[in-house]
């Protein structure tokens, strides 16, 4: 007999059932395919209309980004640009990782946290702190004044825009690389050494040559990611340093809309090409952390020893953790400064900044809106992934399954621009512009990859079992759900929604397309910094980086306690 239910029961409340999926696609396709579809539809249309026939179908947006000086200028630039940014990233990560993977564990730990502390920070607020950092009035530029060398131009340049993406990136070619550098075979080391290799011929000969696909891989995602990067060039960079992202809003602005979405499909299409090299490259070691049976490159097969590489890299994995959390402090610092400017170090010690923010309507109207988006953007998400992770597990055809998971990580790999610009001109024609929905629905999509793969982990260890022990007891397919699924993937769920709605307090670039006059809080925060910031921006930058780490506590916490889920499966199934 079958342990397998079909997706839709006899019942007519089972048979209902089908009404949320049907729901929760219609909402991924008409927020996030459908967006981009129109893209594509607009990038043949020479008026950028949302046609595929008529008098004005046309290839010239594609012939003039291949023929045109200019466009072939804004592609070398952007290139450029993100390239340097890789090579630097990798330049700094790689000694990170390589030293991590060498030292304790707890040790390892730490460097971790510290690193991912910056990450899960607000975006927008470490930009701000990046341009506070790099400013005329800034840490760097006065340490160059008390040195003598005088102060320099460090913002609005290429300088500053490479800086503020390895700001970003950094932690992910960590963590990839790290992934990796852990499954290294620690017995070809230590026989190369036996055979009398130098400590240079075994790195190169042995140990390089086992991690090179994801170094590759690594180099990849970075320089794709940067490449989509519209928030970093906008705050960081100069008139000479515009990329595609930020040519794409600019022709959105002046409503030339098929020359940006010719660029906006060509910049998918590059996209997907680098995510899938890394993938590729990077199988079995991406974000492969802690795995049984890994940790062979850790100290207790081969301790690292004090030498002058040690002592280099040390120094380097000390330069990288105070380069990413500086501009974190500096914010907070700027925020408590008694002058009206900027200046490093600062004049006086006040809390009046605080209270002026908080007073202001501008500033509250905007939290508020940030938190009743988020949490309803937290919810949504949540239900989203629970939806595809559920769907997932029914299904009995394997590649049906490996299709929903494609489907349910898509939004992840589509570069956020692209999304942004489908997504307003989508809604500009439904009227949803400045609606806190028209906010909601698409960053409830851009967020549903993070909850799917919280759940479906949690719905993959022995849920199954359970659920099908239920049934052979008599449980309809609602009750097995509600009573025996949701109790079982409590914690991802928890987890999950307090994830998605970091996220969504977090994003700019969608919420920046929503022009409404009441505004959330980091497009505010964009937006102040333009007409120059001020310590009342950093109190309310401040303030948000507490909230998003608040969050990122809670979900922590809950997902602690669904990494133990498998002992307690164990313990169920010994009860039963």
């Amino acid at each position: 007999m079958s342990t397998k239910k079909p997706i839709l029961g006899n019942s007519l409340m089972e048979k209902l059932t089908v009404l949320p999926y049907l729901s929760g696609l219609a909402v991924i396709l008409g927020f996030f395919f459908w967006p981009l579809v129109e893209v594509f539809l607009r990038s043949f249309s020479l008026e950028g209309n949302v046609t595929l026939s008529g008098p004005d179908f046309t290839l010239s947006h594609y012939a003039q980004v291949a023929t045109l000086p200019y466009m072939r200028s804004l592609i070398l630039q952007t290139a450029v640009v993100s390239l340097l940014a890789a090579v630097v990233t990798l330049g700094l990560a790689f000694p990170v990782a390589y030293l991590m993977s060498r030292v304790r564990p707890e040790v390892a730990a730490v460097i971790v946290g510290f690193i991912m502390l910056e990450f899960f920070s607000s975006i927008v607020v470490r930009l701000f702190g990046v341009s506070v950092m790099l400013g005329s009035s800034g840490p760097l530029n006065w340490a160059l004044r008390l040195i003598g060398i005088g102060e320099q131009q460090l913002l609005y340049n290429t300088f500053a825009t490479t800086v503020g993406m390895a700001h970003y990136l950094i932690p992910i070619a960590v963590l990839v690389l790290y992934s990796a550098m852990l499954n290294i075979d620690q017995n070809l080391m230590l026989a190369a050494k036996t055979l009398g290799a130098s400590a240079r011929h075994t790195f190169w000969k042995i140990y390089f040559p086992q991690i090179r696909s994801s170094v590759v891989a690594a180099a990849s995602l970075c320089f794709i990611l940067a490449a989509g990067f519209f928030l970093t060039p906008s705050m960081l960079g100069g008139n000479s340093d515009i990329t595609i992202p930020l040519y794409i809003v600019q022709q959105v602005s002046l409503y030339e809309w098929g020359r940006a979405s010719a660029l906006g499909v060509l910049l998918l299409i590059v996209t997907v090409i680098g995510y899938y090299i890394s993938v590729r490259l990077g199988r079995g070691s991406l974000f492969a952390f802690a795995s049984e049976g890994v940790g062979k490159g850790t100290a207790s097969d081969d301790p690292l020893r004090l030498t002058t590489m040690t002592v280099v890299l040390w120094v380097i994995t000390g330069f990288v953790v105070l380069a990413l959390l500086s501009p974190l402090v500096v914010v907070i610092a700027s925020s408590f400064n008694g002058s009206p400017f900027l200046n490093f170090p600062p004049s006086e010690l006040t809390f009046s900044w605080y209270k002026q923010a908080f007073g202001d309507p501008l500033w509250t109207s905007s939290i508020w809106k940030s938190v009743r988006v988020s949490l309803a953007v937290g919810v949504l998400g949540c239900a989203l992934g629970l939806l595809l992770a559920r769907l997932k597990s029914q299904v009995t055809n394997r590649h049906i399954a490996d299709w929903i998971g494609v489907l349910a990580l898509l939004p992840l790999i589509v570069p956020t621009i692209l999304t942004a610009i489908g997504v307003f001109g989508m809604e500009a024609r439904l009227k949803l512009l400045g609606t806190d929905i028209g906010l909601i629905l698409p960053l409830a999509v851009m967020t549903m990859p993070y909850a799917f793969v919280i759940i479906d982990g949690a719905m993959s260890r022995g849920t199954k079992d359970i659920e099908t022990a239920a049934w052979t007891l008599g449980a309809s397919r609602v009750q097995a759900f509600w009573m025996v699924v949701v109790p079982r993937i409590l914690s991802a769920l928890v987890a999950s929604t307090a994830l998605c709605a970091v996220i969504a307090w977090d994003e700019i670039t969608i919420a920046l397309f929503q022009t409404g006059f009441e505004k959330t809080l980091p497009v505010l925060i964009y937006s102040t910094v333009y007409s120059g910031p001020t310590p009342e921006v950093s109190a309310v930058a401040s303030v948000a980086m507490l909230a998003v780490l608040l969050a990122l506590t809670a979900f922590m916490l809950f997902r602690r306690r669904v990494r133990m889920s498998p002992r307690r499966v164990l313990q169920t199934n010994e009860e039963l």
